[in-house]
């Protein structure tokens, strides 16, 4: 149970070329200190120590219908866990070993691995949001000697957060996000892989192109002292979607071993003043698997500033089979329909259109309906307690440069090849992503 819940989690990122799931009697080479060391869980007040744990090299010895090729005089036995402040501690893949791998297996798996915990959030040093060159070497060196033989590369993700993928993902042939899959990791990482458990998580934050391409990159850490909510109300997906910044891999993103339509949406208006949504799902695809379906709202201009869209409400179907199909029911709360209205301290439902989009990402909408409501409600006064001392800068539409397609590519070069120097090199990408 404990593994089968750790593999419902896991987000498939890419696959082409159906290189996923692996097919019987599949020999697989196994690569990275994440896959002896793999990290089940978070660190400091998120941490749980597990008396036992399975680790993605133990996971993949012991799965039907898999072998590793390399399990013995495997570089990575006894490597230490990656450290993003030590290169040194990853173990190096030479061009003569990834080509014995190659001959003597079918598929490539590649373990990268990061640890997360509160104080230590990403910065833009190799080794941590991006590759070292270290990882970026074994992942050249291995596509290159399996993709020679015809052979797929498949990498799996250990970490707890988005990292850089644009600079190497079109060298592999499969992503998959594992993220921190407890006591049982590498039994759970075997379902998926084999097929046994078909991926139908989805991402639960945008995966950005490059650390300055987030609305927070300007001001983010700041000091002890003084830390700028530069964002306001475009939080993640709300900013991207909104100025149509290029990302990674959107906010709800994740593929599946099958396929799935989506046919009759409604949404209707409850007595309460929540709303009910109903959408009809069916697998077109050949292999049983689950979907969730996703619910955004466009809330009307015509008092505040909105971001583009928002989510409002989401639902899973059950295991659907070949050719089966499922009506969800997903409540929209009233809540999903109200703003804060800052200058007069009051939460509203702003009137106008409302238009609720329904898909399987924040990018991939399969129908829209539209409510109009005819006045503006006041849903509940509040004392503004809290007000700034001072007025402080912040993301609005008529303030803010969109990046230009042009700048987004300029910036995604820096997000490669740039290292952290502070607010001072943050400022060279500032410029770049608002087109100054």
């Amino acid at each position: 149970q404990v593994a089968n819940a750790a593999a419902d989690t896991m987000v498939l990122l890419k696959n082409d070329g159906a290189t996923l799931p692996l097919p019987k009697d599949t020999a697989v080479a196994v690569f990275g200190n994440g896959s002896v060391k793999t990290i089940y869980g978070g660190a400091g007040s998120g941490s749980v120590g597990a008396r036992t744990y399975v680790s993605i090299m133990d996971g993949l010895k012991k799965a039907d219908g898999l072998t590793v090729a390399n399990a013995q005089n495997n570089p990575f036995l006894g490597c230490e866990e990656h450290s993003p402040l030590d290169e040194s501690k990853d173990i190096e893949v030479t061009e003569d070993y990834a080509k014995a791998c190659a001959d003597g297996a079918d598929v490539a798996v590649i373990v990268i691995s990061r640890g997360s915990t509160e104080g230590a959030d990403r910065n833009t040093l190799e080794g941590d949001f991006r590759l070292n060159a270290t990882e970026l070497s074994m992942i050249t060196r291995v596509s290159e000697a399996f993709h020679a033989k015809g052979k797929k590369v498949v990498v799996l993700l250990n970490i707890g957060s988005p990292m850089e993928v644009v600079s190497w993902r079109d060298s592999v042939d499969a992503i998959l996000w594992v993220g921190y899959p407890g006591e049982r990791a590498g039994t759970s990482v075997a379902k998926v892989l084999t097929g046994e458990v078909t991926p139908s998580a989805k991402t639960t934050i945008t995966w950005p192109t490059a650390y300055n391409t987030t609305p927070a990159h300007r001001h983010f850490p700041g000091n002890a002292n003084d830390a700028t909510y530069y964002e306001d109300i475009y939080v993640g997906y709300r900013y991207y979607t909104t100025f149509d910044v290029t990302t990674a891999y959107p906010f709800g993103y994740g593929l599946s071993y099958t396929s799935f339509a989506y046919s009759d949406f409604s949404i209707e208006k409850q007595k309460d003043g929540s709303l009910l949504a109903k959408v009809t799902v069916k697998n077109t695809g050949d292999v049983a698997g689950r979907e969730i379906v996703q619910i955004y709202v466009s809330k009307p201009e015509a008092t505040l500033e909105q971001a583009a869209f928002e989510l409002a409400g989401f639902g899973k179907t059950k295991l659907l089979t070949p050719g089966e199909r499922e009506t969800l029911t997903v409540v929209i709360p009233v809540d999903a329909l109200e703003s804060y209205d800052t200058e007069n301290s009051r939460y509203i439902i702003d009137k106008g259109d409302f238009t609720f989009s329904v898909g399987a990402s924040s990018l991939d909408v399969k129908d829209r309906k539209t409510l109009t409501y005819t006045e503006l409600t006041v849903v509940r006064d509040v004392e503004n307690v809290a007000a700034p001392d001072t007025k402080f800068d912040y993301i609005q539409k008529d303030s803010y440069k969109i990046p230009s397609e042009e700048n987004q590519k300029a910036n995604i070069a820096l997000g490669k090849n740039a290292t952290d120097n502070g607010h001072e090199g943050n400022y060279v990408a500032n410029n770049a992503i608002d087109g100054d």
